[in-house]
């Protein structure tokens, strides 16, 4: 279980986990950084992934900000993934995995330039089995990601019983039970 108290936060808050990977989301971070106020006014804390290259950057310019833990990357991401209401974060397949198997609703923000635009495809396919919402980048702005947000505490309960309703892949048995 994650330790929000370790790292300055209520446990009595609903959290958002950022994250555009281990090296950051310019784009993503910027949104984010417009957006920020607006999720605090809100009653959200957040956990934000801003990268190794961008975090000191935005520790320095949020520190002593309350309700904001900020990191370039961690090893705990498993367990802040358990412990988020809400991730906002690309659409790479093992992302995807991840959320699905925390059952961790999204907003998901493809990159533009992954091969073949599979991002995308993997966004709209989770937007379309009700577990994500899609956002994509030429998009994204502070004002959007909000939007977003708000749309999704609305009918917040519908997203997690269609995550709830996906199957857990049982990979590792289903290998075994097959040798």
């Amino acid at each position: 279980v994650w330790d929000a108290k370790k790292y300055g936060l209520s446990e009595s808050k609903q959290a958002i986990f950022v994250t555009g990977g281990s090296q950051g989301s310019k784009a993503l971070n910027e949104a984010v950084d417009s957006a920020i106020n607006g999720m605090l006014e809100q009653g959200f804390e957040l956990i934000w992934q801003t990268g190794k290259t961008q975090s000191e950057y935005y520790l320095n310019k949020y520190k002593g900000q309350k309700g904001v833990y900020i990191f370039g990357f961690s090893d705990e991401l498993p367990a802040i993934m358990n412990y988020a209401w809400l991730a906002v974060t690309r659409a790479g397949a093992m992302t995807i995995a991840e959320l699905q198997g925390a059952k961790l609703p999204a907003i998901l923000i493809p990159l533009p330039t992954a091969a073949e635009n599979h991002q995308y495809y993997n966004a709209l396919e989770q937007e379309r089995k009700g577990v994500a919402k899609l956002l994509e980048q030429s998009k994204l702005t502070g004002e959007s990601l909000l939007e977003c947000i708000t749309s999704m505490r609305s009918s917040y309960s519908v997203y997690k019983e269609k995550l709830e309703s996906i199957p857990l892949e049982n990979v590792a048995a289903n290998i075994t039970s097959y040798i």
